[in-house]
């Protein structure tokens, strides 16, 4: 909030966005990430710099994920437990627990 920035000792910006245009980019920002990661749709605008919002900067993060497999894993034993399975991992399979 620029109004309180002088109070605290930051400096001002050289140029600040209003709150239209902070609501605006929000919006296309959260709407797009929806679309490609609910849908899986293709949004363009999460692919880079934009003309339409020059305000809007990418940068790329290091980001350790772990191998497919191992995820997949993880997910299937979640499930197999909901259900008062469990899961063996070398069939990758749901099976009854043992005393149920």
């Amino acid at each position: 909030m620029p109004v309180l920035f002088p109070a605290l000792g930051i400096p001002l910006p050289e140029q600040t966005i209003s709150g239209n245009r902070v609501i605006e980019l929000t919006r296309n920002y959260v709407v797009a990430f929806a679309e490609l990661h609910l849908r899986n749709h293709p949004e363009p605008l999460l692919d880079g710099p934009s003309a339409w919002y020059p305000e809007v900067t990418f940068e790329q993060a290091q980001i350790q994920s772990m191998p497919r497999a191992a995820a997949t894993d993880r997910m299937s034993a979640r499930r197999c437990e909901s259900s008062s399975q469990s899961f063996t991992g070398k069939k990758r399979e749901c099976t009854p627990s043992r005393g149920t």
